[in-house]
């Protein structure tokens, strides 16, 4: 096939439409204890591709969606099939903290959490970066976890993150990087002050205007992590 490149390019990897953005979705839940859900990994399209979901994390879920994005159907589908398996052996009631996103909120979820005696708390609107523990400590240093592998994926001579690339990058995240470790997500409760409760976390972060994010060195040896919840379910694949 010939493409159209411009003239100073010697040599056309691949070619991209539209914007040539790419929309991905990796929906992370930890605990107070230190554990961390396996992820639900979500991609723009119609179907599911089985190239998408090799390599991944064990005890992942995949899903396609429109855009790439969360919507109602796969949170109802994360929280049937992912969550409630994975802490079934929790006593309960079990507090479930989530942000006020649209896509969490149905008839069907409102129904599963009372099936299950999960109470939900939904965080007031642009409050997540001082109160939901993932936002605090933890995804910050994913970030800078994620920009070296990023670095790493293309300095091995991949011009693009694809969709069959992703999966197994989130694999790296979670145990060559140790990106959710114990240490980090204990820290991010203690630090929105959600577990062990402190009545005054907000107070002092409005008036300090500011946050710490500790990080923590992972090990060069890629033990896998112990912390991962995994459902004790087994579960079909979503698409839409």
């Amino acid at each position: 096939q010939w493409v159209i490149v411009n003239s100073s390019c010697r040599h056309a990897f691949e070619s991209n439409g539209g914007t040539g953005k790419d929309y991905r979705t990796a929906l992370i839940c930890i605990a107070a204890g230190g554990q961390v859900l396996p992820p639900l990994l979500i991609y723009a399209g119609k179907h599911l591709i089985n190239t998408w979901c090799r390599g991944g994390l064990e005890g992942a879920h995949y899903g396609v969606t429109k855009k790439g994005w969360i919507n109602t159907y796969m949170y109802e589908y994360w929280l049937e099939n992912l969550f409630i398996p994975s802490t079934s052996h929790l006593k309960r009631p079990l507090l479930l903290i989530i942000d006020g996103h649209a896509s969490h909120i149905s008839l069907k979820i409102v129904n599963l959490l009372k099936a299950n005696q999960i109470i939900c708390l939904m965080l007031p609107s642009h409050s997540t970066d001082a109160l939901q523990p993932l936002d605090v400590v933890v995804f910050n240093s994913v970030k800078h976890d994620w920009s070296k592998l990023v670095k790493n994926h293309h300095r091995e001579g991949n011009k693009s993150i694809k969709n069959s690339d992703f999966a197994r990058l989130i694999k790296k995240l979670f145990i060559e990087k140790a990106a959710f470790s114990p240490t980090r997500i204990v820290s991010s409760f203690a630090r929105a002050g959600v577990w062990r409760f402190d009545e005054n976390a907000m107070c002092h972060k409005v008036a300090n205007n500011t946050s710490i994010y500790p990080t923590t060195q992972s090990s060069s040896i890629h033990h896998v992590p112990t912390n991962i919840l995994q459902p004790r379910l087994v579960c079909a694949t979503p698409s839409m």
